[in-house]
């Protein structure tokens, strides 16, 4: 995994944010939302409940409403049920581009934007996360 570390989070949002290094050295953030937990595993674990196998999909920019449902592999096996990507993120200086996706399994996720740019996380409870980065080409096209 990248490197990572957990910073303070920015005033009133409730979320523990970690910064991490993609695979092409930028800074990252990733957190969870606040919410019910469903599942909690050990985090020295969590990495290695991801999926090894490589999925092809193409999550475009839109707008920060509209969910989107996720189907086979991504929701059976990767255990990603929906999605969201958008540009901005409450006015934050760190993170132009925003995913927000809900797993049900896994713990451990990669995902790769059209730059080849991978941003690797990891999460210990199944719920909605958040997936703060930069990118000139900000469309994630692989997840595992």
């Amino acid at each position: 995994m990248a490197d990572s570390e957990i910073v303070t989070p920015p005033a009133g949002d409730g979320i523990t944010w970690v910064q991490g290094i993609s695979a092409n050295g930028n800074i990252f953030f990733y957190g969870t939302k606040n919410g019910p937990k469903q599942t909690n595993v050990d985090a020295t674990d969590a990495m290695s409940l991801s999926s090894a196998k490589k999925y092809q999909v193409y999550w475009r920019v839109g707008d920060n409403q509209t969910w989107h449902s996720t189907s086979g592999a991504v929701r059976d096996t990767v255990g990603i049920s929906r999605w969201k990507l958008f540009k901005g993120f409450n006015g934050s200086q760190v993170g132009d581009y925003c995913l927000e996706f809900t797993n049900t399994k896994g713990w451990g996720f990669t995902f790769e934007d059209e730059t080849g740019d991978k941003y690797e996380i990891s999460t210990v409870v199944n719920r909605t996360h958040i997936l703060r980065y930069n990118s000139s080409r900000p469309n994630i096209v692989y997840v595992w």
